[in-house]
Parts: C-alpha cells; sequence; structure tokens
C-alpha cells in the first residue's frame, strides 16, 4: 500500500503542474488596456496690420472660434510659440485673454512646431486622448472546458467603464496629487474635529462635543 502511494502521489502532481500549464498557454483573456495619445492642435496668431501689441477685435473673433470649435476646456494646456521680435505685451495680452477664458496654461521652453512668422504666435493645445478597447460580443455557449480557463474578453467592459469616467485621460497615465483644494479640505476637517471634539456618538444618538456640548440624553 506504501509503494502504491509513492506510485500515485508524483502521478497526482504532473497532473496538476499539466493543468496549470494548459490554463497559461490557453491564451484567456486578451489586451485590455486603453491606449492614451497626446495630440496638439495648432493656431497660428499674426501680426496686427497696425502693429498694435495688444489683441485686435479680428484676433480675439479667430481665437475664440478656434477654441470653441474644438472644444477646448478641462484638461487641455494651452501652450505658446513666439517668433522672432515678438512684444512681450502682445503676450501677455493673449495669456490675460486664455485666463479669463479659465484654460490652464502651459510653460513653453522651445518650439513645437514650424518658427512662427515674425511677430507673430502659434498657440497649441495640448490634450490627451484615451483609445478605448473594443468589445466584441463575448458571449459564449456553456461548454465543457478542462482549462478553466477565463472568457476571451475578461476585464474589456470594466476597463471602458473606467475609462468613460475618467474626464481627463491623462489621469490614467499620470494621477493627479490634488493640489491646493485637497490641502484646503484636510485643513477644514482637522479645524471641523479640533472643535467639535472626537465626534463619537454618545448615549442619545448625538455626537460629542456638537452643538451645546452634548453627548446623551436624546429624546
Amino acid at each position: 500500500m506504501k509503494n502504491s502511494l509513492h506510485k500515485i502521489l508524483p502521478l497526482s502532481i504532473a497532473l496538476t503542474l499539466g493543468a496549470c500549464g494548459s490554463l497559461a498557454a490557453s491564451g484567456g483573456g486578451v489586451d485590455t488596456r486603453t491606449e492614451v495619445s497626446m495630440v496638439r492642435i495648432a493656431h497660428a496668431i499674426v501680426p496686427e496690420k497696425d502693429g498694435d501689441t495688444g489683441l485686435s477685435v479680428q484676433t480675439i473673433a479667430k481665437l475664440t472660434a478656434f477654441l470653441d470649435g474644438n472644444s477646448v476646456g478641462y484638461g487641455d494646456t494651452l501652450l505658446v510659440d513666439q517668433g522672432p521680435a515678438l512684444s512681450a505685451d502682445r503676450v501677455d495680452a493673449l495669456v490675460v485673454f486664455l485666463k479669463k477664458r479659465g484654460h490652464t496654461i502651459g510653460e513653453t521652453d522651445g518650439i513645437f512646431g514650424g518658427l512662427p512668422v515674425d511677430g507673430g504666435m502659434t498657440l497649441y493645445v495640448e490634450r490627451y486622448v484615451a483609445e478605448l478597447p473594443q468589445c466584441p460580443n463575448w458571449s459564449q455557449d456553456s461548454s465543457y472546458n478542462p482549462n478553466n480557463a477565463d472568457m476571451p474578453n475578461l476585464g474589456c467592459a470594466t476597463t471602458s467603464a473606467l475609462d468613460a469616467a475618467v474626464a481627463n485621460p491623462r489621469d490614467l497615465i499620470d494621477g493627479q496629487d490634488g493640489g491646493s483644494s485637497s490641502k484646503a479640505a484636510t485643513k477644514a476637517a482637522q479645524r471641523h474635529q479640533a472643535t467639535t471634539g472626537s465626534g463619537r456618538v454618545g448615549a442619545g444618538g448625538q455626537t460629542g462635543g456638537g452643538l451645546g456640548g452634548a453627548t446623551g440624553g436624546g429624546q
């Protein structure tokens, strides 16, 4: 009997490893990652005909049409390439105009495209675009599955739902740190805890240190 067990045990281990090997080689699951790419949309701003360093009505109208036509908004970053002999006042006027519209201005330390004309600028909209995974029909008839493998499109719908819930596709690559708003929320919570006490629930269902310092005696 003892010799029989010695023969059966290695056979059982071999069958178990064989099943795992079949599962690994079955190809269960597909590439369900989202492809995120960065694009830049350019708009040339030529010098004013009268040499004015500000923004004329015509220039503002073209800028507005460009920004609205490309639905520039949350998640987009605006960059400015400067041409030779460009007045700093004209750059400042453009930045003020963009900030009044609520756009985010990025820092430019080089030329992204062709060199702007003398005295002109090129405005770029930097945007991240997510290409969602294509989830085909993953329905599958119940059948004998000796490999116990995942269905071919496992996780595809979950990935697509997550991507659709993210307002800025860039966050899928590099998440945000919360910035000043996160710090302000933390300080507000700390002040609230300091003034209301521990916040533990009393016998009467009221929190300790609340209005009047009541901790019990609920009605």
